[in-house]
């Protein structure tokens, strides 16, 4: 396996050609399946009973399960602190499941300690008793908040600015029959607080965080060591992936001179490595990170739950990386990457205007509900723009502003909506097709190798010197490509290149195609043939090369020359300086004396050296150039005037683009040699 196709073919390729077992692939695979059990059995066994037990304490203690609440008068102040004081109390008689309250380490304590801090910045904190809470609760006419709180039902209550209490609950779990451990415990940290600070209302909200207090059972334990040793193994891997590419950046450095510079690009250099070996690292990390705190008692279990949210969501990211190779897989990264830079410069000059817009919303419309602060005004401006509550803002700005509400909305939408957002859509429109271009090109790369290797035994990729057989016209315009499935387009009465379309303009142009093979231009070009059949085979006919190889031909070109013996491609320099001579040189032997062919056909590859080497040189150093020129001076039809031709021009286009990629690999290669 060459250089090449060691760093740049994809794994499943490698294992059909190769016999190499995608380990990699097998261990992310692998790690798919474990994380994504080990997710939902948390799922099942803590994050849905934090969340409906969570749910259960707050209405125990505010009265909603919503986790907050807002009062707007001080008898529902009242009453909602009174209710909670005593369900804290009382927790064992309101609850389904074995709960405790714990209090400085104190189980089931006597005095609950309240805090209120008024607007002064003063604070007083205020003991509770059970007895005195339990004792009068039992009485429908009693109640113990005004002899215990006494502040609250008097005109004083104006200068409460918050009321706070914290406690901790012991909760024990019955677990399914045959479970082990039989119960499970969990410990709540739970702080109830009613906040004043806007005065006219109350705020209610409760803040709690659970932990665990027990051992695993034997399934997670076994699952998170599964998970604890694919992932070690595969960052093992990448590890060793990324010092092979450090090192033969370096061999590429040192074989440039003393200079240590490679003669490549930064953007060249870093083609070496994968991105995605980043997003591996990453998602091994989180994964040793969440596995690593499941298995261990945790004071808060939501940030185990982060953990698992993020390995796993790192862990299905990382798959996609897989699909890199096939570009019809690939195309929302390849449109992403394409479009994200357009899309963050546009908007860094559509935040001025929707920053105006909020200033104007909050300062004109504050007794809407969606516009009371900048952050709610943000939130309402986004959802407006991407047509979510169009009525309701003319509802709610109407009825605080009138006409001029009404206008704001309507100003607003024709702004972001009609011309914002649809040039945001176009700008993303633009990026796909980019990406499906260098799809297209990729793909026909990929087709050229199959085409060749299923019938072109004379000619290579690139082969400035001979016609195919039975054609009409010769040069690299008739051999940039077929259909990869081989069919005939009738209606075009041609073979089905989808080169054919070129050819009356390279004609019209003057573009001169190479002449005819002589005799010694056809021993040339099979030996020439012969040379780089294997070397096709394995860097094209083996599989997908990774698009960070086909867009650096100058990286290809410098890996064939430094380990020359792994190259895939044979270089041609001497054909691309002398035509057809370099070929017969190869077919002499030592004593001068041709290998496979006699005395004549070493004369006449010798009597039409020169002529073929000006016709070479005639294409590439005249005619080209012209060809180029006229091409990046004619404009292109619109879509609209060739609807039934253009998918045969965009494929065209992706196969020349094919074409000169291999032409700059070789020509590269041909110049790091001399």
């Amino acid at each position: 396996i060459s250089i090449h196709e060691r760093l740049f073919l994809n794994p499943f390729h490698k294992y059909w050609w190769f016999g190499m077992f995608p380990t990699q692939f097998a261990l992310h695979l692998l790690l798919l399946v474990l994380v994504t059990y080990q997710v939902l059995i948390y799922l099942r066994k803590d994050i849905k009973h934090a969340c409906h037990a969570g749910q259960h304490f707050s209405a125990l203690f505010l009265g909603t399960p919503e986790g907050s609440t807002l009062l707007m008068h001080p008898r529902e102040l009242q009453r909602d602190l009174s209710s909670a004081i005593h369900n804290i109390f009382a927790i064992d008689r309101v609850t389904f499941n074995d709960v405790y309250v714990v209090i400085d380490g104190e189980r089931d304590p006597e005095v609950l300690p309240v805090k209120l801090v008024f607007r002064n910045r003063t604070s007083l904190t205020i003991d509770i008793t059970r007895s005195d809470v339990l004792a009068k609760y039992e009485d429908p006419d009693a109640n113990f908040l005004p002899h215990a709180l006494p502040i609250l039902y008097t005109d004083q209550i104006k200068h409460v600015e918050d009321i706070s209490l914290s406690f901790e609950l012991l909760e024990e779990v019955q677990l399914p029959l045959g479970s082990t451990p039989p119960k499970e415990r969990f410990v709540w940290d739970i702080s109830l607080e009613w906040d004043g600070t806007n005065v006219g209302r109350f705020a209610g909200r409760m803040n709690y965080h659970m932990g665990t207090d027990g051992k695993l059972s034997s399934p997670c334990h076994w699952l998170n060591l599964g998970v604890l040793a694919a992932s070690l193994l595969s960052l093992v891997l990448i590890i060793k992936r990324i010092a092979e590419s450090l090192h033969i950046l370096y061999v590429i450095r040192t074989a440039s001179g003393p200079s240590s510079s490679s003669g490549l690009s930064l953007q060249e250099e870093l083609a070496l490595f994968n991105r995605w070996w980043i997003m591996s690292a990453l998602s091994h990390i989180m994964q040793l990170a969440a596995t690593t705190d499941a298995m261990t008692r945790t004071d808060d279990v939501s940030w185990r739950f982060c953990l698992l949210g993020w390995s796993s969501f790192c862990t299905w990211l990382n798959i996609c990386q897989y699909f890199e190779s096939f570009p019809g897989y690939y195309v929302t990264f390849s449109t992403t990457s394409k479009g994200a830079l357009s899309i963050i410069r546009y908007m860094a000059s559509v935040m001025p205007i929707l920053t105006a817009f909020m200033f104007l919303g909050t300062c004109n419309f504050w007794k809407a509900r969606t516009f009371q602060d900048t952050t709610a005004s943000y939130a309402s401006l986004f959802s407006l723009l991407n047509g979510d509550m169009v009525h309701d803002a003319f509802n709610d700005l109407g009825d605080a502003g009138g006409w001029f509400g009404y206008l704001y909305v309507y100003v607003f939408i024709f702004i972001f909506i009609y011309i914002v957002l649809n040039v945001n859509i176009t700008i993303i429109e633009e990026a796909y097709f980019a990406a499906r271009m260098h799809s297209m090109q990729h793909e026909s790369m990929h087709a050229m190798a199959r085409m060749s290797s299923m019938g072109s035994s004379s000619s290579s990729l690139i082969d400035l010197g001979g016609q195919q057989d039975g054609s009409d016209a010769g040069g690299p315009q008739a051999e940039l490509l077929h259909p990869p499935d081989g069919t005939v387009d009738s209606s075009r009465g041609a073979t089905g290149s989808l080169a054919q379309p070129l050819l009356p303009v390279a004609a019209t142009l003057g573009v001169a195609s190479p002449a005819a093979p002589s005799p010694a231009s056809a021993v040339d070009s099979s030996v020439r043939s012969a040379n780089s059949s294997s070397a096709l085979d394995r860097r094209w006919r083996r599989g997908s090369m990774s698009p960070r190889l086909l867009d650096n031909p100058r990286l290809a070109g410098a890996l064939a020359s430094v380990f020359p013996q792994e190259a895939p491609l044979t270089p041609l320099k001497p054909s691309l300086r002398s035509g057809v001579g370099a070929g017969a040189r190869a077919a002499s032997g030592a004593n001068g004396r041709p290998r496979q062919a006699g005395d004549s056909g070493a004369a006449a590859a010798r009597s039409s050296e020169d002529a073929g080497s000006g016709n070479l040189r005639e294409f590439w150093l005249a005619a080209l150039p012209r060809w180029t020129e006229q091409l990046m001076a004619t404009p292109l039809p619109r879509r609209s005037e060739v609807p039934e031709d253009w998918e045969l021009l965009e494929r065209t286009i992706a196969a020349h683009l094919s074409a000169i990629n291999q032409v700059s690999a070789l020509l590269y290669m041909d110049v790091s040699r001399t």
